[in-house]
């Protein structure tokens, strides 16, 4: 299944990005999970494109931010 597929890929290359990344910073850590989402029409891409341009303008109003 192309699911089974996609999340065996990305485990071996955020494995591979841990495994260099705490060689310059041992406290390295990913976020604990990822999002993927298969976009069937285009008002739903454009939906998804304009949360990730415009999010990080708004990290200073959330709650994680320190």
């Amino acid at each position: 299944m192309l699911e089974d597929k996609l999340s065996t890929i990305i485990r071996r290359y955020k494995g591979r990005v841990t495994f260099e990344a705490r060689k310059i910073n041992d406290k390295f850590a990913w976020q604990s999970r990822f999002y993927d989402q298969i976009f069937w029409d285009d008002s739903s891409l454009k939906e998804v494109s304009d949360y990730i341009i415009n999010n990080p303008k708004e990290w200073h109003e959330d709650q994680h931010f320190k």
